[in-house]
């Protein structure tokens, strides 16, 4: 058990952390966003594709979204970790 008076390492608050975590945590949002999606929509399962045609189609949902919202969040953080706030009043 660890030892609650122990000293917590902290996160490195590098550029390229700060970015590589808002793209993590984007895609994942988008890929849950795209699975909702994907699920309240009609996806036809069709007999030459079979239910794989069907899982692809679902699986492009969810890259889709995750694509769309993991860019937003990179470059939400880029323009966050570019953008010097040490002089603002």
């Amino acid at each position: 058990m660890r030892n609650v008076r122990e000293d917590v390492q902290e996160r490195p608050d590098d550029a390229v952390f700060r970015i590589g975590t808002a793209l993590t945590s984007s895609i994942v949002a988008g890929a849950a966003l795209g699975a909702v999606k994907a699920t309240w929509s009609n996806i036809k399962i069709t007999k030459a594709g079979g239910r794989s045609s069907a899982l692809l189609q679902v699986v492009k949902v969810m890259g889709d979204y995750a694509a769309t919202f993991g860019s937003a969040g990179a470059a939400f953080a880029a323009g966050d970790v570019s953008i010097p706030t040490n002089h603002l009043p």
